[in-house]
């Protein structure tokens, strides 16, 4: 079956809150779930983007197999396949024949490599349609040498739509702090297996693949740009890294520019709302990025004035510090966690539908081909600000094909002047 789910971090100080939130009335269950994860010593089954566990739940024990399935904005969706067994240890003959094809060669020879110990209470919601059930789960992720807390929240689709998950995250997120969780219980485990120093992450080239519409194009970018901005919360939260810093800028700019290049499909109070939102943590970044430039420019310098400038250079460490420490606190608010799932929410949304002619619609369900391949000669200027922003050439093109068609059709509110957003 396909498991569609959000999570969400919590701080374990706020647990009565979630107990208590008026949202979640019909608690269904309350259980001790203890779970031991498999692989091989090379952890093959991780290289193959497969997690195998057992868990016990009372006197019955479940085995899973899932696949990595993709993981944005908090939400994630995977294929999974459950059976009843009878002990720890792996039954082979159990796994559905569907999903052996996902299985490297020598995956007879996994063993024992985590833990999980958590304590998972569950309310089930039933909200416009969709079946929601809400899990609280506190405990920890342990290895034979270290472990790590559980405190988080997952929202679990049972039936109807991906985007009341976001809404009920959403109405959580009005009483209690919350931050999205893009990690696995599995991956924390693999994580403290064999840990690795933590890395920024730049942008991968975004592949638009021929069958999607100009309007799937579109979602797609947003979605990588917050992909990367994301991938980059670790190394500025937890390994003080600045590098960190100027990568979740430059995917903000990316995200600007997109919006600004579709700013036609969204209604304006919307996107005033969504812009004044993105340039505040644009704001944040910013000054983080400037004083850490500054410093680098003046450790240029610094030899030649050593006594002139020891004390300024006093004074910049501490600006420097303050601002990583503002940018950390903006990374942990719940007005951050609020603007990622809003975004979330507005792309399966798709609300800009319901404001559109029928011209622009049929554009937007036409093949990206169409705009990729549009580019005008007098857009070629504009390819510079692109390339500053580290978007990949198919990407370049159908954003200023997207902008040339546009012009062609003289859409109304359609505006954006390129010099002042280069400015």
């Amino acid at each position: 079956m396909i498991e569609t789910e959000l999570k969400l971090l919590l701080n374990s100080k706020d647990i009565d809150k979630v107990k208590e939130h008026p949202l979640l009335q019909q608690q269904t269950d309350s259980q001790q779930l203890y779970s031991i994860y498999f692989d091989t010593v090379e952890h093959d089954l991780l290289r193959s983007k497969i997690g195998f566990r057992i868990r016990h739940i009372g006197d019955k024990k479940i085995q899973t197999l899932k696949t990595a399935g993709s993981g944005l904005g908090g939400l994630h969706t995977r294929q999974e396949w459950e059976t009843f067994i009878t002990s720890d240890t792996p039954d082979y003959e159990k796994i559905p024949a569907t999903a052996l094809s996902y299985l490297p060669s020598n995956f007879n020879s996994i063993k024992p490599i985590f833990i999980t110990d958590f304590k998972r209470i569950t309310w089930l919601l039933s909200i416009e349609d969709s079946t929601i059930e809400v899990a609280l789960d506190q405990g920890k992720v342990k290895t034979t040498t270290d472990s790590k807390p559980i405190s988080e929240i997952e929202l679990e689709l049972k039936s109807g739509s991906e985007i009341m998950l976001y809404k009920v995250a959403l109405l959580l997120l009005n009483d209690i702090p919350l931050t999205i969780e893009n990690k696995s219980k599995a991956a924390i485990g693999y994580g403290l297996c064999k840990p690795k120093p933590l890395k920024f992450y730049e942008a991968d080239s975004v592949k638009l693949d021929r069958s999607m519409t100009s309007e799937q194009a579109f979602i797609h970018i947003i979605w990588h740009c917050l992909q990367h901005l994301q991938a980059n919360e670790d190394i500025v939260l937890h390994g003080n890294d600045i590098e960190g810093i100027q990568q979740i800028w430059l995917a903000l700019q990316r995200l600007l520019y997109c919006f600004n290049s579709y700013k036609s499909l969204i209604p304006n109070n919307i996107y005033i709302n969504l812009y004044q939102e993105i340039e505040w943590i644009n704001s944040i970044l910013t000054i983080a990025k400037d004083w850490n430039t500054f410093a680098v420019n003046l450790q240029s310098i610094h030899p030649y004035y050593q006594a002139e400038l020891t004390e300024l250079q006093t004074k910049l460490v501490t600006k420097q510090n303050s601002a990583y420490i503002q940018v950390c606190d903006m990374l942990r608010s719940s007005r951050y966690t609020r603007i990622l799932l809003l975004l979330g929410k507005w792309l399966l949304e798709k609300p800009w539908r319901n404001q559109l002619g029928i011209k622009t619609l049929q554009n937007l369900d036409s093949s990206v081909t169409d705009f990729v391949n549009h580019k005008p000669d007098e857009l070629d200027t504009n390819s510079d600000l692109l390339e500053q922003l580290n978007l990949n050439t198919q990407v370049k093109y159908f954003l200023l094909g997207w902008y040339a068609y546009q012009q062609n059709l003289h859409i109304d509110k359609f505006q954006i002047n390129w010099q002042d957003f280069a400015e």
